[in-house]
């Protein structure tokens, strides 16, 4: 997306390289008035002023664009031998960067000294250079114009920094160091950090900008770096902001002390404060020792600024939340009382419990309680006392925080606790309610509002009401759910807020993509009540996806269309697909005209596999002539790995078509997978298989043999000699139980001499560890096969059992476990316990072992993962692992479900 004030600068870049210089000079002009009269040019340039108060090296794009503006100016008068001209506009762009640098005295009196660090601005600075050389020598100015040339040849050269605008600290021996000369041994890193947030606040009567961390509890612990530093530095009291040379030079005090700090492990930067005539960087340490032992010869080296420095105890951040932070809570256990265990405890009782329990060293109050009410969403508690203990600890957290904390809080309890308790939930929607002035998040607000329509629609419909007064787009999906529970109680309501939601969406959204898009939701969530409504959604739905002028965006519409359609319209599929399959072709050539258009083989292919099933539905010839036209279309993809991968999407669609006509098309799909392993020198088991050991999902080779099973049965060679060709055994092993398994039903003698080969290969592994996962496999796939499996188990654990070192036999029985999980249950949870139990005499690697974790099957790995977390001194991001863990939970739930 091109930004509108953009727009005349893109033409007269244009208009340039046509020669059409009046061309170039008027939309140059255009650029300069737009840049200072367009809102969202304006917008940025605030936001970028704010940012370089704080980062003096920050450098605005509005700057570059600038720079570049003058410079079609100046190319301008070259060509027009108005040399004169033209160096007036170089000069206007030096005294950009000498504005961005803070620069006393103009860049072309002193060229060689002032050659940029920046990239964006060596580039600019060397155009400027052979630029001033030329126009220098037709002034008869030799000697300036020599200068400009020595610039531009030496621009890869050591660069020389001004002295007057600040000192780069570096690194150095503390032993050789001395005071007066050096600031001693700060490290040369940039701290610099993407998570700010600034703001302007007024305490006490008086207005600061405020910039700070939103991410300090990732890099500190309120239990550990508890003593705060501020700094103080007096700036001229006549102006709001410093001078960009002073603010030079406080950047660079920050760096050095956030360096020391960070090299020494004793303390982080964490925010800097800006009023009219005084500057404040905020630091945590690990005492006032230490910081002032880190800081000594800094501050004194720093004296020009004249830094002032405090040093006190907050052993809550109280400072961090005063300037905007959230609510830091202590490590004390939950006042409410947990329920004691139970022999008989579920699983999900005992997770709750874990968790409780672990959210103790979670100290962001909003942190906590989100990981709190987030599980609690996704582990249902099993009894009610469970139930009213996590209800209860939630309101007690909730009144322990306050103003946006707790805001944020009502927000997620509204949102996670229908599905739980509805009663709580409504109690926390009134006292939203009560504060909705205050909700700045309208997005997860509505997200919120969609959920307690489930168990309120009245409510819901009242805060849809709300946010559609205020022109939010997006409520369709909460009305929908408020529709559905209408269209049993009071079916006149339903169909009237039915045709109030159609038009504001037609009136509100701001595309005909989006309007699309809106309604053929609508139409998917009120099918089941209201079908007919639905059907004639769908047809204006398509009515505004043809109207759809980008072309990638028209067939992604499409897409979603085709499943809504096949449940409420079938009759409607040849007609919509017919249009589809058109706008797919149609994005096989790029148009060169649009700069931003990614039309391409690949593309168009992505779109057309999409449709085969959906053409499938009514026409399975005219399904298999697709598929065989998107072949083609695929054959042209240059890119190897692009290319495999839209085979792999083809074949996955091609399991809809019918295999009694589709035989000619699978075999040629075949042989262009395997020519193009061949041409991309790729072993086979790279493509057709996950190297996720125990993942249920599908992989590439499930559909290659799905579409048509007697015609993967009688390659039976071909099959052999694919598995051969994996890199490792151990990959062989798995491919031959995978096409064993896939094979089965087809050719039960297929199956078992694959699993025989399979057994003669597993005994060429490298190491014990490979040998006994294969083991493992051959045992799972025989169980899942019915065959007599009961030798293969015992063999696989004999052998997991002699793994050696114990590092090693860890990471096997995680594995097993993983492995026998959907065949073994009982074996799989005893492997688990197992590994947990090794854990507690290992030295675990924390984000190899989290990693191998997450690919284990959640509920039966539940109390290794807790055992592992309870075990670790400090786990980096406890609450993101955790909310992934339960996110994981949820999702296996529902699958088995």
């Amino acid at each position: 997306m091109v930004w509108p004030y953009k727009l005349p600068l893109c033409a007269a870049i244009e208009a340039l390289e046509r020669k059409d210089f009046e061309g170039a000079e008027a939309s140059v002009d255009s650029f300069f008035n737009l840049l200072e009269n367009d809102a969202m040019a304006k917008e940025c340039r605030k936001q970028h002023f704010d940012r370089q108060v704080f980062e003096a090296d920050f450098f605005s794009i509005l700057t570059k664009e600038e720079i570049d503006a003058w410079a079609i100016l100046a190319t301008v008068k070259l060509q027009r031998k108005d040399f004169e001209g033209a160096q007036k506009d170089c000069y206007r762009q030096l005294e950009l960067i000498d504005q961005y640098y803070g620069f006393d005295t103009p860049s072309w009196e002193t060229p060689e000294s002032r050659i940029p660090l920046n990239p964006e601005l060596i580039d600019c600075y060397n155009r400027i250079a052979c630029h001033l050389s030329v126009i220098c020598a037709q002034l008869d100015d030799d000697e300036t114009s020599q200068r400009w040339l020595n610039v531009s040849n030496t621009l890869g050269s050591d660069r020389a920094q001004p002295d007057e605008v600040w000192t780069r600290w570096t690194s150095g021996d503390d032993q050789n160091q001395n005071v007066d000369s050096e600031i001693g041994a700060v490290g040369i890193t940039i701290f610099e950090f993407s998570d700010w947030n600034i703001q302007t606040l007024e305490i006490d009567d008086c207005k600061w900008l405020v910039n700070l961390s939103s991410t300090l509890f990732e890099r500190a612990s309120p239990m550990k770096e508890n003593w705060l530093i501020k700094i103080s530095i007096s700036t001229d009291p006549n102006f709001e902001i410093p001078s960009k040379a002073t603010r030079w030079r406080i950047w660079s005090l920050r760096q050095a002390v956030t360096a020391r700090l960070m090299r020494n492990g004793v303390g982080v930067y964490f925010g800097e404060l800006q009023k009219r005539g005084e500057r404040v960087l905020l630091y945590y340490a690990t005492g006032e020792d230490e910081a002032l032992d880190a800081l000594g010869k800094i501050l004194e080296a720093a004296r020009e600024l004249n830094p002032v420095i405090e040093i006190r105890h907050d052993p809550k951040w109280k400072e961090y939340e005063l300037w905007g932070g959230n609510t830091v809570l202590d490590d004390a256990p939950h006042s409410v009382p947990m329920p004691e265990p139970d022999a008989n405890e579920s699983i999900n009782d005992y997770c709750l419990r874990e968790v409780w329990k672990l959210s103790e060293q979670v100290h962001e109050g909003t942190s906590r309680f989100y990981l709190l009410v987030n599980v609690l969403n996704s582990v249902p508690p099993q009894t009610e006392e469970w139930k009213n203990f996590c209800l209860n600890s939630l309101i007690d957290l909730l009144e322990q925080l306050h103003g946006k904390d707790q805001l944020f809080c009502l927000l997620q309890m509204t949102w996670k606790l229908p599905a739980v308790d509805s009663d709580s939930a409504i109690e926390a929607f009134d006292a939203l309610w009560r504060l909705r002035d205050n909700l700045d998040d309208k997005t997860t607000f509505c997200i919120a509002v969609e959920e307690l329509a489930k168990v309120s629609p009245d409510r819901a419909l009242m805060a849809l009401d709300w946010l559609m007064e205020r022109n939010y787009s997006r409520v369709y999906e909460g009305l929908s759910t408020v529709i559905n529970s209408y269209s049993e109680t009071d079916p006149e309501k339903a169909n009237q807020l039915l045709n109030r939601t159609t038009e504001y969406q037609k009136t509100t959204d701001v595309s005909d993509h989006s309007v699309a898009t809106s309604l053929l939701q609508l139409a998917a969530r009120i099918s089941e009540k209201q079908p007919e409504k639905a059907r004639e959604l769908l047809v204006e739905s398509e009515q505004f996806v043809q109207r759809i002028d980008f072309p990638q965006a028209k067939s992604q519409v499409y897409a979603e269309l085709m499943a809504p359609v096949e449940k409420i319209a079938p009759e409607l599929l040849p007609a919509f697909c017919s249009r589809a399959i058109s706008a797919a072709y149609d994005l096989q050539i790029p148009d060169p005209d649009h700069w931003m258009d990614f039309r391409s083989p690949t593309l168009a292919s992505i779109f057309l596999t999409l449709l085969i099933p959906s053409v499938a539905k009514y026409d399975a010839a005219a399904s298999c002539d697709l598929s065989f036209s998107t072949l083609k279309i695929i054959e042209q993809i240059d890119d190897v790995s692009s290319r495999l991968q839209s085979l792999a999407q083809l074949a996955e669609s091609a399991v809809s078509l019918n295999p009694a006509i589709n035989e000619a098309f699978s075999e040629r799909l075949w042989r262009t997978a395997m020519d193009t392993l061949i041409a991309g020198n790729l072993s086979p088991d790279s493509f057709f298989m996950s190297r996720d050991y125990c993942s249920d999902r599908n992989n590439p080779i499930d559909h290659f043999v799905a579409m048509n099973p007697k015609l993967a049965a009688r390659k039976f060679d071909a099959i052999l000699e694919m598995c051969k060709s994996a890199i490792l055994p151990e990959r062989e092993v798995a491919l031959l139980c995978k096409f064993a398994d896939l094979l089965s039903e087809v050719s039960p003698q297929i199956c078992s001499d694959l699993l025989d080969r399979a057994h003669v290969v597993a005994q060429s592994c490298s190491s014990i560890f490979l040998k006994s996962i294969a083991l493992c496999q051959i045992a799972a796939t025989l169980s899942k096969l019915g065959a007599n499996s009961d030798a293969a188990y015992l063999e696989a654990q004999d052998m997991i059992r002699t793994v050696q070192p114990n590092e090693n036999r860890f990471e096997a029985l995680m594995k097993a476990g993983g492995i026998f999980n959907k065949t073994k249950p009982e074996l799989s949870a005893q492997l688990f316990d197992e590994a947990a139990v090794l854990s507690a005499s290992l030295t675990l690697n924390p984000q190899s072992t989290l990693a191998l974790l997450e690919q284990l099957p959640v509920r039966t790995s539940s109390r290794l993962f807790f055992h592992y977390l309870r075990s670790q001194p400090v786990v980096h991001n406890l609450d993101v692992t955790i909310s992934r863990w339960a996110n994981r939970f949820v999702s296996e739930t529902s699958s088995t479900n």
